[in-house]
C-alpha cells in the first residue's frame, strides 16, 4: 500500500506547527504515531471545531504537538 502525503504536511511540521487532519487513512496513521497534532472525523464540522478550539485554547498542547513533529522531520 503507498502512502501519499501532501508536502504542506512536512512543511508545518518542519515549522514546529500542530497539524489538523482528518481522518483519513495516511494522515490519521501520521498524526497518531508522531503525536504532531489532532485527527478530525471527515464532513463532521462540530467535531472540526472541538479541534480548532482545543487547539486555540491550550499554548501548551500547540507547543508539545508543533515540536513532536518538528523532531520528527529534523531526525
Amino acid at each position: 500500500m503507498i502512502e501519499a502525503y501532501a508536502n504542506k504536511i512536512f512543511q508545518y511540521m518542519s515549522l514546529a506547527k500542530p497539524l489538523l487532519v482528518s481522518d483519513a487513512i495516511a494522515q490519521k496513521k501520521l498524526v497518531e504515531k508522531v503525536a504532531c497534532g489532532l485527527v478530525h472525523k471527515e464532513r463532521d464540522s462540530k467535531d472540526f471545531s472541538n479541534k480548532v478550539l482545543a487547539l486555540y485554547k491550550s499554548k501548551p498542547l500547540r507547543i508539545e504537538l508543533g515540536e513532536s513533529g518538528r523532531k520528527f522531520v529534523t531526525k
